[in-house]
């Protein structure tokens, strides 16, 4: 499904639970998820929300209640890049019959696929990767089993409300897919490249990329990622001042909301 807004395929997800219902979500997300958790979610519905560090299984296993009917994902999160085991995660909720749900917007389809590790829906920000020209704002949400009665009810609400995506930006979507393989593979060589200089450098603190053998989930990444994607997240030594100063004396980077354009 396609939408014309980003996070509306989410709140199509969201339909599917009634006030009182429980979440247990990553607790490191894309701030948007967050606001529409916090905001709406958790105010307007009553909806209950744990955020939980769900790269730990014991963490989720502990927040699970009677009421617990989805699992939020994101898999490398935004912006600490903690990777998630999906296959153990779905397999689990599997056995409380939960409904699972990834946001895969840092990998793409190309690098990442969480419905074949068994999860129920998968949702992107078209805007970013899978786009990647800064001309298009859009979500997807792809289901598992378009036939379930859980996605029966999806499409029937998409279908009334209608928040689907124009004629146009579906056409500059499908010309973005022509090159996403290209894109995806010099993101994510690009990345490792920067990410073993930033690593080895003096100035440089911390780095967190799933590429790195000194990320702690590197392995569960490496399982279940054909390439380690684009984004770093680094901390540099001496505190906010020499930060700042780094991000203005940058050349070919650019301070941007949304860093996939290529």
């Amino acid at each position: 499904m396609l939408f014309l807004r980003v996070l509306l395929q989410f709140q199509r997800v969201l339909s599917l639970l009634q006030p009182g219902d429980h979440i247990i979500a990553m607790d490191d997300l894309y701030g948007g998820t967050v606001r529409l958790f916090n905001e709406i979610k958790s105010i307007s519905q009553g909806i209950e929300i744990s955020y939980v560090d769900m790269s730990k299984e014991k963490n989720i296993e502990a927040s699970i209640k009677p009421n617990t009917k989805m699992l939020f994902a994101e898999t490398p999160t935004n912006p600490l890049l903690k990777i998630i085991d999906l296959e153990k995660l779905a397999d689990f909720a599997r056995s409380k019959n939960i409904i699972t749900v990834a946001d895969n917007t840092f990998c793409s389809p190309y690098i990442q696929r969480p419905l074949t590790k068994g999860f129920d829906y998968v949702i992107h920000s078209a805007t970013k990767y899978l786009c990647g020209h800064s001309d298009v704002i859009m979500g997807v949400l792809v289901m598992k089993d378009a036939e379930s009665d859980n996605s029966k009810r999806i499409s029937n609400i998409h279908n009334s409300l209608g928040p689907i995506s124009s004629p146009f930006d579906s056409y500059l979507a499908l010309r973005s897919l022509k090159t996403l393989a290209l894109r995806m593979e010099r993101h994510s060589s690009n990345a490792e490249k920067i990410a073993d200089f930033l690593e080895s450098h003096p100035k440089i603190s911390k780095v967190i990329y799933p590429g790195l053998e000194s990320h702690p989930q590197h392995s569960v990444a490496k399982k279940q990622m054909d390439f380690f994607g684009g984004m770093i997240s680094a901390e540099i030594k001496d505190g906010l001042k020499a930060s700042k100063n780094f991000l203005e004396r940058t050349s070919l980077f650019t301070l941007a909301e949304s860093p996939w354009r290529s």
